[in-house]
Order: C-alpha cells, then structure tokens, then sequence
C-alpha cells in the first residue's frame, strides 16, 4: 500500500524519473504522457491543491511511478524497442483503473485527458 508519506518521498525522485524517460529515445508518447501527468498529480496531491482526487487513483499512480524508477524490471530498460514494455503496461492498467480519478483531474487542470487511455472497442451483444 502507498501512504501519504511514500508519495512525498517518490517527489523527490520525479527529476530520476524525467531523466529516465528522456534517455529512452523511443518511448511511447502515451507513456511520457502518463508520466507527465501523474507526477503532476502527485505533486497537487502532496501540495493538497487537489482535494477530490480519490486517493485511490494516487495510490494507483504513485505505484506505476515507482515502478518505472525500479532498476530491476520484468523486461530490462536496456533493451531495444521492449525495454519499456513492462512500463508501459503498469502505467495504462493505473490509469485505466484510476480513470475517474485521471478524468476529474484533467478537468481540474483544464487540460486535455486525451490519448491517456487505450480506448477499446467495446462489443456490441446481440440481445
């Protein structure tokens, strides 16, 4: 579980984490964005500018954000092309599962939620 402190502490790595993804030439845009906009969050959260932001979605977040800072991955960095596979993969199920949080986030900031989520097909069933 993330408590409030954790989030503070993952704070002062947001520059690490900036860093790391800068370093990936071939990062996906959805998952520099989805960095972006948690450390953003996190930052609103901690600063308390953002009180309706369940912290559910924090929490969600805050973890992605750790996990991508982890140096041992399921799938190493330092591979060409899948490197940030895994990465990329925490971060679309946090903010999918956070999505309402993610949502009446962007709608607090005035900025666009746009591109954060995969948007699935959804199926039609036959009645």
């Amino acid at each position: 579980m993330i408590a409030p402190g954790d989030v503070e502490s993952l704070l002062g790595q947001a520059a690490s984490a900036r860093r790391k993804l800068a370093a990936h030439a071939q990062a996906p845009p959805r998952l520099q964005r989805q960095l972006d906009i948690a450390l953003r969050m996190l930052g609103d959260h901690a600063a308390r500018r953002c009180p309706q932001i369940p912290y559910h979605t924090v929490a969600l977040l805050a973890a992605a954000v750790l996990y991508f800072l982890r140096p041992v991955d399921a799938v190493p960095d330092w591979l060409p092309r899948v490197g940030l596979s895994d990465d990329a993969l925490i971060f679309e199920l946090a903010f999918e599962l956070g999505q309402a949080g993610v949502e009446r986030y962007c709608a607090w900031k005035e900025i666009s939620g746009d591109g954060l989520l995969a948007r699935r097909k959804r199926r039609v069933r036959p009645h």
